[in-house]
């Protein structure tokens, strides 16, 4: 499916997949994870196509709904009945521990269909996201519907972003969560989010948690932080910003370049760009650390260094750290 953009899932596959989700007596005992559609391949030269791999994820996803729609809204329905909070108090301890395991268990199989339905986008599914979202009485659910919410193009979707931060802003834990939550959306509008949280005077650069969660989360987001322009361009602003005020939330979003040559080519000028300005705009003195992780990203990535100094210029400050 990488190779071939339209390569569709094979009929086999999707079967199986929804075969599995149906399997009460499995999911009893084992939960839905193993079920869980990840971005990655073993694959070394396609493991860092960071765009392709989502896009391959959604086609995925979209297979598994748009044929097995109906049976996943019964799925959703049947692991989705109300737990009575007074209920584990007529359980011994070891017994609503096990209560506890295998309500957990049936949240993962319910929220498991639910994103698999989030991927149709239709009003239907967008009411069904925001009634869990409203409705929830636990963290797990409220936040899967809030993932699954972000993603949609729901016309309220920012409203209820600004209630749902609204709500996190009461409770450390719940904002560094939601920070990260919307950091982490796979939605197009992700650099847009990440701005309107940025600009919320609840939002504190000085503060080690918000940046980790906001600036960290999205440094990781690589196909919207390093494979499009305005969000290379955002963290590369945030970089230099950064770098005067922790140095090591500031390693960690430096980070993010750690696998410049294993990406395409096209990429190799505009990352490495990034890096040279933000080494050439910080103070190395004041900002050492920094500055010397600049330096070993870009010796550890001689083919992306080699093209950008053929066709943009010479990195004075990298040769003169080689002579050294």
């Amino acid at each position: 499916m990488l190779r071939d953009k339209n390569a569709v899932p094979a009929p086999e596959y999707v079967d199986l997949y929804h075969e599995l989700l149906c399997d009460q007596m499995l999911l009893e005992e084992t939960g839905s994870l193993f079920l869980t559609l990840f971005e990655s391949v073993d694959n070394e030269e396609a493991a860092h196509r960071y765009k392709e791999l989502y896009d391959v994820r959604v086609r995925l996803q979209t297979a598994i709904a748009k044929t097995h729609e109906y049976s996943l809204k019964i799925i959703y329905d049947e692991y989705s009945e109300v737990q009575d909070p007074e209920e584990d108090k007529l359980f011994s301890m070891r017994g609503s521990l096990r209560l506890k395991a295998g309500q957990i268990k049936r949240r993962q199989v319910k929220n498991t269909a639910l994103r698999l339905l989030s991927v149709l986008d239709t009003p239907e599914i967008h009411a069904v996201i925001k009634k869990q979202f409203l409705t929830a009485v636990n963290a797990t659910d409220r936040a899967a519907a809030f993932g699954a919410w972000l993603n949609s193009s729901a016309a309220e979707k920012r409203e209820l972003t600004q209630i749902y931060m609204e709500e996190c802003k009461k409770d450390l834990v719940a904002w560094e969560a939601f920070l990260s939550a919307v950091a982490s959306t796979d939605a197009p509008d992700c650099l847009e989010l990440v701005k309107l949280i940025e600009s919320d005077p609840t939002f504190r650069i000085e503060q080690a948690n918000d940046q980790r969660a906001l600036y960290g989360a999205f440094a990781r987001n690589r196909k919207y932080s390093l494979q499009t322009a305005d969000g290379l361009e955002f963290l590369k602003q945030t970089i230099i910003r950064l770098a005067g005020i922790n140095e090591y939330s500031t390693v960690g979003l430096l980070n993010a370049f750690s696998i410049i040559d294993f990406m395409e080519s096209e990429y190799y000028i505009p990352m490495v760009d990034v890096l040279v300005t933000v080494a050439e705009s910080i103070d190395a003195e004041k900002s050492p650390s920094v500055y010397n992780r600049i330096i070993k990203l870009l010796v550890g990535a001689p083919k992306a260094v080699k093209l950008y100094e053929k066709e943009v210029k010479g990195i004075s400050f990298l040769t003169r750290t080689e002579s050294a």
